[in-house]
């Protein structure tokens, strides 16, 4: 079960990465950009904003992962795949 689960996570942290790297990316374009107008907004007092976020989408991320396969992973193998040929 636990191989299920770290394959799934290990399958779908590739796409995950990339998106918060882009965004990350494009976020820091968008700063330096428009840096005169962002600058008085942005102070040490949104890093934990910006960690729990994070942290957030991470989750969501996993569950969304985990959710529809379930089903596969907590039925033991012989049962799933029973009738596939």
């Amino acid at each position: 079960r636990s191989d299920l689960i770290k394959l799934i996570i290990k399958d779908n942290a590739s796409a995950i990465l990339l998106g918060v790297l882009l965004s990350v990316g494009v976020l820091s374009l968008l700063t330096i950009g428009f840096s005169e107008q962002v600058n008085h907004y942005l102070t040490l007092q949104l890093l934990p904003v910006f960690t729990v976020t994070l942290a957030m989408i991470s989750m969501l991320s996993v569950f969304a992962c985990y959710f529809p396969l379930r089903q596969y992973i907590n039925k033991p193998v012989i049962h799933a795949l029973k009738g596939s040929e």
